[in-house]
C-alpha cells in the first residue's frame, strides 16, 4: 500500500471565501491528508478566532493549525518570507509536505523550501474573481461569493422600532419583499399563539434569548440586508410598559447593534403616547447609530406605502 500524501494551503482567511472554498476542495481530493494554516494578529480588521470557527464549520474533515507568532518579517511580500513560513509549516507537519496548493506565486518559493510539489489553483481569479480584501471593502458587492457561515457577519442589520407592532411588522414584511429578503419579527407574539397562555415574568428570559435566537439564525439566510421588527430591547421595554417592571436585562441580552434604525413615529390626534416606547429606545442608543426617522400618517390606506417608500431610500444607501 503506497504512503499517504499530505498537502498544504496557507492563508488569512479574511474572511473566507467561495475560491478559498474552492481551494481547499481542490486540495482535498488531490492529497490524502490536507491541513490548513490560518495565519492571524490580534488587530486583524476580523478576529483570527471567528474565522477559525468559520472554517472549522466549512471544512470539518480537513486539519486546521492555527497560528498567531507576530513576526514582521514574515510578510509573503518579504524577501526571505517563504523560509520562515516553510519553518512554521515543518513543525506542524511530522510528516513532511508532498503538496503545497495556493493561488498565488509564493506557493512555488514555499513548495521549494518544503522540498514539495508546487500545484497552482486558479492563479489568474478567473473562476472566482474575489479575495478578502476586495470583500472587506465592499460585502455587498462580492456578497454571492460569501459562504453561509460567514453571512451574518456581513449582513447589513435594519431595526424598525416603534410602539406599534403590527405596524412594524407590516413595514418589516413589506421592506423584506422589496429587497427579496427576510425580516425576524416578534417571537413573543408567536410563542404567545401556541403556548395558549400569557407569558410571565418565568419566560421572560427565555423570550429574550429567543427573540436574539430567531435574528441570529435568519441572519444566516438573509440576501444582504436583515430587518428586524421586534429586538431584545423592545421586547423588554414592552413588557416594562405593560407589567411596571424595570427593563433591566438589556444590556446582557443585545449583542450588537444595528446597522440602521427606522423609527417609525405616529402623528394622529390623540395618540401622542404611542411614541412612548419609541422615545425611551432612543434615549438608549449611543448618539453614533444612526436613525432615520419614518412618520406615519393618519391616513390607514396609504399609511404602509408611505412609510415604505420613505424606509426604501433610507435601505438603499446601506448597498452601496
Amino acid at each position: 500500500m503506497s504512503a499517504q500524501t499530505h498537502g498544504v494551503i496557507l492563508g488569512r482567511f479574511m474572511p473566507p471565501h467561495n475560491g478559498h472554498r474552492y481551494l481547499i476542495d481542490f486540495g482535498r481530493h488531490v492529497a490524502d491528508q490536507l491541513t490548513v494554516f490560518l495565519c492571524s494578529l490580534p488587530h486583524d480588521p476580523i478576529p483570527g478566532e471567528l474565522r477559525l470557527r468559520w472554517m472549522g464549520e466549512l471544512f470539518p474533515s480537513v486539519r486546521l493549525v492555527h497560528i498567531t507568532e507576530e513576526n514582521p518579517r514574515a510578510n509573503k511580500l518579504q524577501p526571505g518570507a517563504h523560509r520562515i513560513w516553510a519553518q512554521a509549516i515543518a513543525r506542524n507537519m511530522p510528516d513532511g509536505v508532498d503538496y503545497v496548493f495556493a493561488s498565488e506565486q509564493y506557493g512555488l518559493d514555499l513548495s521549494a523550501e518544503l522540498g514539495a510539489r508546487f500545484v497552482p489553483v486558479d492563479p489568474s481569479r478567473s473562476l472566482f474573481p474575489v479575495s478578502g480584501s476586495a470583500v472587506r471593502a465592499a460585502p455587498m458587492t462580492y456578497w454571492d461569493y460569501l459562504p453561509e457561515p460567514v453571512r451574518p457577519y456581513f449582513v447589513r442589520r435594519v431595526c424598525i422600532i416603534g410602539n406599534d407592532v403590527r405596524g412594524r411588522v407590516a413595514l418589516g414584511r413589506g421592506l423584506a419583499e422589496h429587497f427579496k429578503t427576510i425580516f425576524a419579527g416578534d417571537y413573543a407574539a408567536y410563542w404567545q399563539d401556541h403556548v395558549n397562555r400569557e407569558p410571565t415574568a418565568a419566560d421572560l428570559p427565555l423570550l429574550l434569548r429567543a427573540q436574539a435566537a430567531s435574528e441570529g439564525a435568519l441572519a444566516r439566510q438573509a440576501q444582504r440586508l436583515l430587518f428586524v421588527t421586534t429586538d431584545p430591547t423592545q421586547l423588554a421595554l414592552q413588557w416594562s410598559v405593560r407589567h411596571g417592571e424595570a427593563a433591566d436585562r438589556l444590556a446582557a441580552e443585545r449583542e450588537r447593534g444595528y446597522d440602521l434604525y427606522l423609527a417609525l413615529s405616529y402623528t394622529e390626534r390623540g395618540e401622542a403616547g404611542r411614541n412612548d416606547l419609541l422615545e425611551r429606545y432612543l434615549e438608549m442608543l449611543p448618539p453614533t447609530e444612526r436613525v432615520v426617522h419614518v412618520p406615519v400618517p393618519d391616513d390607514d390606506e396609504g399609511r404602509i406605502g408611505y412609510a415604505l417608500e420613505r424606509a426604501c431610500a433610507a435601505v438603499e444607501e446601506l448597498l452601496t
